[in-house]
C-alpha cells in the first residue's frame, strides 16, 4: 500500500544517508524536494519530468556547493 512504500522509503533513506555520512561522501535526498503533486511523479517511485527536472536542478546545485566548500 501507499503508506508501507513511504515508510520504506524513509528507512532506506535513513540508512543512505548514514552510509554517505559514513564514506564522507555527499547526500541530497531529492524525495524530499519534489512535490507529493501527481504532475511530478509517475507512481510512488518515479518521476515524471517536471520532477527530474527538479531532481537534477537539486543535484546540480549540491555538486557546485560542494565544489565552492573545497
Amino acid at each position: 500500500n501507499p503508506e508501507s512504500t513511504i515508510q520504506a522509503y524513509r528507512t532506506y533513506n535513513q540508512i543512505l544517508k548514514r552510509v554517505a555520512q559514513q564514506k564522507n561522501v555527499n547526500y541530497v535526498d531529492v524525495r524530499s524536494v519534489v512535490p507529493s503533486d501527481p504532475q511530478y511523479w509517475g507512481d510512488a517511485t518515479h518521476f515524471l519530468e517536471p520532477g527530474s527536472t527538479i531532481t537534477a536542478q537539486t543535484i546540480a546545485k549540491e555538486i557546485i556547493r560542494s565544489r565552492l566548500i573545497e
